[in-house]
């Protein structure tokens, strides 16, 4: 919202676009969740990517349901993935409302769509474990989770985009990464066992015969015995 906020206007419990122009790129996928609905307002999950001006790009992350009035519409397709392109112009209301509604269910959704499917919003990978911690305090639940839970299973999923199999932190990090899903058993497994165990059994045998494990696991030693 930082990146944002110069550009808004508060007027009355309304943020008002105060730009020139203001596009914001909306997965379509939410409307599955029933999280973006398009009516005479537009209700969606506050987690998508803007450019204001056409020039400064940033991401809203607000866990919450958020009502916006555009000017425009569109659809758009964008490495397979398809958005509703919502453009503003000088004097949009932005956010109808600053008032926001908690809702706990938020938080497992987010978890499924983003974590266990892999279609995490494109946001800062310095961010990214952030994001469940904010959750918690917007949506009013606690998950009694330690943060650094949430660190490993994203260290876990962020993956070199030339070489899925590496891992992010340990390349250069000067090209975006790819996300994989939580249990992704291609490339986010290290042993022949957690592929066959870690999925359908056909999945398992494709991705132990496609990404070979060239070492042995504890666990499989402990199997063996």
């Amino acid at each position: 919202m930082a990146r944002l906020s110069p550009y808004l206007k508060e007027v009355n419990d309304s943020y008002i676009f105060t730009g020139n122009k203001l596009k914001v790129y909306i997965p379509e996928r939410y409307q599955v969740h029933k999280l973006l609905t398009i009516e005479d307002v537009v209700s969606t999950l506050g987690i998508f990517k803007f450019v204001i001006n056409n020039t400064e790009e940033g991401h809203l992350v607000l866990p919450a349901v958020i009502k916006m009035a555009p000017s425009k519409i569109s659809t758009m397709v964008i490495d397979e993935i398809t958005y509703k392109v919502l453009e503003f112009e000088k004097g949009d209301t932005f956010m109808i409302t600053r008032t926001l509604l908690q809702r706990q269910s938020l938080v497992y959704t987010m978890f499924v769509e983003f974590l266990a499917n892999g279609r995490m919003p494109k946001i800062n990978y310095e961010d990214s474990p952030k994001l469940f911690e904010l959750a918690q305090i917007v949506c009013g639940l606690n998950l009694r989770v330690a943060r650094c839970a949430f660190d490993v299973m994203y260290a876990t999923c962020y993956r070199d985009a030339d070489n899925p199999s590496v891992p992010y932190r340990l390349t250069n990090m000067k090209k975006p990464p790819v996300f994989l899903k939580l249990r992704d058993t291609t490339y986010g497994t290290d042993s022949t066992t957690a592929k066959l165990v870690g999925a359908y059994m056909s999945q398992g045998i494709d991705s132990a015969i496609v990404n070979p494990s060239t070492e042995k696991s504890s666990v499989e030693d402990m199997l063996r015995r």
